[in-house]
């Protein structure tokens, strides 16, 4: 990057939703970054994309297409064998972040829209209307 260059658009980790921003080491290689770290290029599996739709789905059956709290979404994907109740927590928020990250979900927090990438503690979660073309 040269004086007066501007600096890559961020984009979400595939395992995580984090955000990764540019970085200058990664110059010469910014399309082929895909992961935030280690740890999520090496645990990046097939599970995810099921827990990815055990959670859409679980969405669209509320009757709002909403929950006001991680904490069912949880018990779902617990009974739906994706994974064990010790682990549960930090696999359905990266899940819940990537859906986020691709425009499928919206997360809220206290009433408001929030960046998936950088929440902390409990929010809610809807699935992302589509605006039909009489709204616009």
């Amino acid at each position: 990057m040269g004086a007066g260059s501007s600096v890559p658009a961020s984009k979400s980790c595939l395992r995580c939703g984090r955000l990764i921003t540019w970085r200058k080491k990664w110059a010469k290689d910014w399309e082929n970054v895909r992961y935030c770290s280690r740890s999520c290029r090496a645990g990046s599996t097939r599970a995810d994309g099921a827990l990815d739709d055990c959670v859409l789905a679980f969405l669209a059956a509320q009757p709002r297409q909403q929950v006001e709290s991680m904490t069912s979404i949880d018990d779902h994907v617990v009974s739906a064998g994706l994974t064990t109740a010790a682990s549960v927590r930090e696999k359905v928020r990266r899940s819940v972040r990537r859906l986020s990250a691709r425009g499928l979900v919206t997360m809220r927090q206290g009433g408001r829209v929030v960046e998936g990438s950088t929440t902390k503690g409990d929010f809610a979660v809807e699935l992302r209307r589509e605006e039909s073309p009489d709204r616009k």
